[in-house]
């Protein structure tokens, strides 16, 4: 029975793959050593894996290859070169143990080696180590030279995807004008009151890519982008060797005052996070209220029996159930938070309405609040930009619900679409 050379080939990274030409290499010298050997073949193909992972979670054709070992089907093994295997000195024991238990004798184009015998796995256990060592040196030489570089040009991009709203142009990060622009629309519908999940369903809905060209978003990349500082135009580059921090720059994709409005949102939704599903009644003012003394959201307490209607700070009693008290432990005034009254939903809620109704009644008035709130006649004017680009879009998009509404509509008295789709749609 003809024995069976399984040729093992592998690149550190995806370009030497796309390229072809070393894995080209590696299977056609495999073929001639078979050849030499008068044995057939049998190609076993990694592909690109970069030496940064090493160990075999991320190596599915190494472990089907001693799967085959360990069933006995495996005798002869080839390799381009000693590391192609790994340089991962765990990894090298696993394959190293795994062939000296089965009797396979491994073939390189620098030689063979029989690691039964004392000289071969000796040779072995040497090149294993230099392999190693060269993998850590090529590692301790890259991360020197990307911050050496950020130091020399703190505009450069060091590898990898660009962050989403960016690409790539002369090792820098210019702005991408088709990305950008969804950007400082997540930013707007979030500062608007939308949810990640809904901003999720408007990107898919535009078929906006991913990143990774992917056709839908997931949740966690929203909120990724979200509460990413790089998009103010400067990001942080740490080496945690050196304990060195680099600042780097690129261009900005948003104003400072929608990236805090957003910042804002994030704070006021985590302090809410858990606590929304809780409360079974509705209360106006709930969300918009925090206590002065400790900035707790404000809470909202409805008990007919006991005469309470009220909006009152929850701090004290949360850490009094946080703490976990002995029995003998008497809860005391003054106790935490010093926020020692409530207020009464009834009176508060109108009172705000009230405020809020005079206010909107009078231009002149909404104009110099409005105005107030900004540092700067800039600031304010950007804000009023802002909000007319925001009316306009609103009313397009009006527009084309309604044109689809119509169109839905023709399809389906045209007997074009099913009933329970065309409901499910118009819904």
């Amino acid at each position: 029975m003809t024995e069976t050379l399984h040729i093992y080939t592998r690149v550190s990274t995806v370009t030497q793959e796309e390229q072809g030409t070393s894995l080209e290499v590696q299977l056609q010298l495999g073929i001639t050593k078979a050849k030499e050997l008068g044995f057939e073949y049998k190609h076993w193909n990694e592909g690109g894996k970069s030496s940064r992972f090493e160990n075999l979670e991320n190596r599915p054709v190494m472990k089907r290859l001693l799967l085959d070992i360990e069933d006995g089907n495996a005798h002869h093994l080839w390799a381009y070169t000693n590391d192609r295997l790994s340089r991962n000195d765990i990894t090298q024991q696993t394959i190293k143990i795994a062939l000296q238990r089965h009797g396979v004798k491994l073939y390189t184009k620098d030689g063979e080696y029989d690691l039964n015998n004392a000289h071969d796995k000796f040779i072995k256990t040497i090149l294993d180590s230099m392999g190693e060592y060269e993998n850590a040196m090529r590692a301790e030489k890259s991360r020197l030279g990307k911050i050496n570089k950020l130091r020399k040009f703190p505009h450069s991009w060091i590898g990898g995807p660009p962050p989403f709203g960016y690409e790539i142009f002369a090792g820098q990060l210019v702005e991408s004008t088709d990305e950008s622009m969804w950007v400082h629309r997540m930013y707007e519908l979030f500062v608007d009151g939308n949810s990640s999940a809904k901003i999720k369903n408007i990107l898919d809905a535009n078929s906006v890519k991913t990143r990774r060209c992917k056709p839908s978003w997931s949740l966690g990349s929203i909120q990724k982008i979200l509460q990413n500082p790089l998009y103010l135009g400067s990001f942080e580059y740490r080496d945690k060797k050196l304990d060195e921090t680099v600042t780097c720059q690129c261009p900005p994709l948003l104003s400072l005052n929608l990236w805090n409005a957003a910042q804002d949102r994030r704070k006021q939704v985590l302090q809410r996070k858990g606590q929304v599903n809780r409360s079974t009644k509705f209360y106006l003012l709930r969300d918009l209220m925090v206590c002065e003394h400790c900035g707790t959201p404000m809470g909202g307490r409805d008990k007919p029996q006991k005469g309470e209607h009220l909006y009152y700070c929850p701090s004290k009693e949360r850490e009094w159930v946080k703490e976990q008290p002995s029995e003998d432990d008497k809860w005391q005034r003054g106790r935490g938070c010093g926020m020692a009254r409530s207020l009464n939903i009834g009176r508060t809620d109108e009172i705000v309405v009230n405020t809020v109704s005079k206010t909107l009644s009078d231009p002149q008035h909404l104009h110099d609040l409005l105005r107030s709130r900004y540092q700067s006649e800039g600031d304010f004017k950007q804000r009023k930009a802002l909000l007319r680009r925001h009316k306009r879009r609103s009313e397009k998009e009006l527009q084309h619900i309604e044109t689809s509404l119509c169109d839905l509509e023709t399809e389906y008295r045209l007997n074009h679409v099913e009933e329970s789709i065309y409901r499910r749609v118009r819904d």
